[in-house]
């Protein structure tokens, strides 16, 4: 495989280590606004990369020969669940260029780059600004160490980034090998060109998972393949590398697949099957209660949810609920043991779906 897909190696006792995963470089790619059915934002992506955080890796081995991208536009619906050939590969932690001192006498300290336990082998260096995420370069950090520069640092986006951004980068690579003595082995200068383009959005199936997701197009020029990147706010990525002479939609030769979920989401795993079609909050259960009682709520897509607590006299005594949510059913226990005898009333915002319950605490 060409292009950045080379960067990436995650050895893993007893398993076969990973070729690539390309995606987590470019996904952020140098992008301008445009309208958002889909945006990813800094945040989200920093608290992914937050050192510390976990991913699990999965790649492709030979016998995935071909697949179905999808198609550009959107609303789409892109399902992978059906996939089978790919291998777990271990998990990776990110870390901070300064507790990793080989690392640290090339890159700024405050980057962050991953690896397993400590070993960085083949993998990017990230760099966050005010507004935007970098690549420094990579590094391999074992015996014989290996270390590429990106003369200026390769811009890979201005947050948030949507549906319909695009954007034409060329960077210069410094390539440095040294020998098992620590002297220079060889050193090597590339130039990159890469053309990307967001230019799909809708819905990612995989691994029981259904989420908004952005299709970032990325044409490596002077490698001769291309890449279709799905980008998930959670945390969840796939990355299928092709050769640049096939089509951008439907079934297609497969160079590769590289699929990513960051540990801190597998809490809200969803089938597909259970992702409703509209936004409802339900009656508490049980009715009256004392201390504790259910509520159930649902919503259709990614969404803000809130859910609040009033007394009667409408003063918000509680946040129930406060976070960015997938399409999908929900139950939250609510205990009021500290709280008197009385009516009180829930109210769920998400989006611009807001409706209000009443609950009875009956010590």
């Amino acid at each position: 495989m060409g292009g950045l897909l080379r960067f990436f190696h995650l050895p893993t006792k007893g398993v076969k280590q990973l070729s690539s995963v390309a995606f987590l470089l470019i996904f952020f790619g140098y992008f301008s606004n445009s309208f958002a059915q889909v945006n990813i934002t800094l945040d989200q992506v920093k608290n992914i990369f937050q050192p510390g955080q976990t991913h699990i890796f999965a790649n492709s081995n030979s016998t995935l020969k071909s697949i179905d991208i999808g198609k550009t536009g959107g609303p789409n619906v892109y399902d992978f669940s059906n996939i089978t050939s790919l291998t777990d590969s271990g998990i990776s932690t990110n870390y901070y260029v300064s507790s990793l001192p080989k690392l640290a006498l090339r890159f700024p300290s405050n980057a962050v780059s991953m690896g397993i336990s400590k070993v960085v082998e083949h993998n990017p260096v990230f760099l966050f600004g005010q507004d935007t995420m970098f690549v420094c370069g990579s590094a391999n950090n074992i015996t014989p160490e290996r270390y590429e520069h990106y003369v200026p640092y390769q811009i890979f986006s201005t947050f948030p980034i949507s549906f319909g951004d695009s954007a034409f980068q060329t960077m210069d690579q410094y390539d440095t090998v040294f020998s098992f003595s620590g002297s220079d082995s060889s050193k090597e200068f590339n130039k990159d060109t890469n053309i990307t383009q967001v230019d799909g959005y809708g819905t990612l199936k995989i691994y029981g998972y259904q989420v908004e997701c952005l299709r970032v197009k990325l044409n490596h020029v002077n490698y001769g393949d291309k890449e279709f990147i799905y980008l998930t706010r959670e945390g969840i990525f796939v990355d299928i590398d092709i050769p640049s002479s096939e089509p951008d939609e439907g079934n297609v030769s497969v160079n590769g697949m590289t699929a990513l979920i960051s540990t801190n989401i597998l809490d809200v795993k969803e089938h597909p099957a259970s992702v409703p079609a509209e936004c409802r909050l339900s009656q508490n259960y049980p009715n009256p209660f004392n201390p504790s009682t259910n509520i159930n709520y649902q919503i259709p897509g990614y969404s803000h949810v809130t859910i609040t607590l009033f007394n009667i006299l409408g003063k918000e005594i509680k946040t129930i609920v406060d976070e960015n949510k997938p399409g999908g059913s929900y139950s939250v226990r609510l205990n009021l043991d500290h709280l008197a005898s009385g009516i009180y009333y829930y109210k769920m915002n998400a989006g611009n779906f807001t409706q209000t319950k009443k609950l009875i605490l009956l010590k």
